[in-house]
């Protein structure tokens, strides 16, 4: 379980590019651990990738601020791709 916490963080965290300290990493961390076990995310017939966009959305809508910061960022990185092209 702690394992899909810390890679439901890393993934959020990653995509927006977003970096906390530590007692905020743990307090996000307890949230997520929280949140699996209310959704019983840990279901072996969720596949990962689902349970990860689980826990972004949820981290999203507890966490505006942030959702915006990586709404941002990834509209960027999308203009970016396609001006490469």
């Amino acid at each position: 379980m702690l394992a899909l916490a810390y890679a439901g963080y890393r993934a959020w965290a990653k995509a927006g590019n977003l970096n906390f300290p530590d007692e905020k990493r743990y307090t996000l961390l307890q949230e997520i651990l929280r949140y699996c076990a209310e959704e019983c995310s840990l279901a072996c017939c969720y596949p990962q990738e689902y349970r990860l966009r689980e826990i972004a959305a949820m981290l999203d809508a507890a966490y505006p601020r942030y959702a915006r910061t990586r709404e941002r960022l990834s509209a960027r990185r999308n203009r970016n791709v396609r001006a490469q092209h």
